[in-house]
């Protein structure tokens, strides 16, 4: 049975000036751009995303082609989303157990064709600044890093036997830790944090504030913090470090996993709330009908 895989491209602009808001205007002008890209890839404007000032595109299947040994995955879209310093490929397929040894390299195909076929048309791409309460800028670089999310990838990692060994497996070898989901029928995510990408074998669909959580901790964790070393250092290179990479770790353990166990422990506490008003609405109906 094929498995659900998303795989997230998530890119953060650097411009060539530090504190760039940019205006209302300026954002169309990277909006025009990046729809004459789009177009030029056979793509199209989301239709839903029309009055939103999220910019969303959605590009054709067969411009991503997977030349694997086992069963290539299934597309099922390709969406991009840009937003004043994010940009974000979003590819959503299925993939067979078979191919699964292939994830990494499927995940180098689809890095490599954000960064070929879009990141390098808007770098250097200059915004004028419009008005006079507003600068001009040049987009100098955009990082990116993958994100790629297995849904129901845990009961994958559970029964497969590279983790049955307590010492030799990824849990052990790599900076690999699990995070529980808050509802009340609890999740167990799984993620593996590494240079290249972060892999999240989920159980199920991740939850919409958890998912919002781990982005937000690879952007600031990872891309935020590598834009700001390679300032100071005067030197652009999209690749983390191993410095990089324990901050991002740090983060995700930090803050995700924190936020996730504060939230449960206030459903929790509602929930015996709810129990303890019930309890009290039984022992008066009881009282009033002795």
């Amino acid at each position: 049975m094929p498995h659900k895989v998303n795989a997230y491209i998530l890119g953060l602009l650097e411009f060539d000036r530090e504190e760039v808001v940019l205006n209302r205007e300026q954002l169309r002008q990277i909006d025009y751009k990046i729809d004459q890209i789009i177009k030029n890839l056979d793509g199209t404007a989301d239709s839903q995303k029309a009055y939103s000032p999220y910019k969303v595109w959605i590009l054709p299947e067969y411009k991503i082609s997977f030349n694997m040994s086992n069963d290539g995955p299934a597309i099922d879209h390709v969406r991009l989303g840009y937003y004043h310093h994010r940009i974000i490929l979003d590819v959503s397929m299925r993939v067979t157990e078979k191919s699964f040894e292939d994830l990494r390299a499927i995940r180098d195909l689809l890095h490599n064709f954000f960064r070929r076929e879009i990141i390098k048309s808007i770098t250097s791409f200059y915004i004028n600044k419009y008005d006079e309460d507003s600068q001009d800028c040049t987009i100098k670089f955009i990082y990116t890093y993958p994100l790629i999310v297995i849904e129901s990838g845990a009961g994958f990692i559970a029964s497969g036997q590279d983790y049955a060994d307590t010492i030799f497996s990824d849990a052990t070898t790599s900076f690999f830790f699990k995070i529980p989901e808050s509802p009340i029928i609890p999740k167990n995510h799984y993620v593996r944090v590494s240079i290249p990408c972060t892999f999240l074998y989920s159980s199920g669909k991740p939850g919409r504030g958890f998912f919002w959580n781990l982005i937000n901790a690879i952007y600031f964790g990872g891309l935020y913090e590598k834009k700001k070393r390679d300032r100071e250092d005067q030197n652009n290179k999209n690749e983390f470090d191993e410095d990089i990479l324990r901050n991002l770790t740090r983060l995700m353990l930090e803050h995700v996993a924190e936020v996730q166990f504060s939230v449960t422990d206030m459903k929790l506490s509602l929930l015996a709330i709810i129990l303890a008003i019930i309890a009290i609405f039984i022992t008066i109906i009881t009282i009033v009908n002795k």
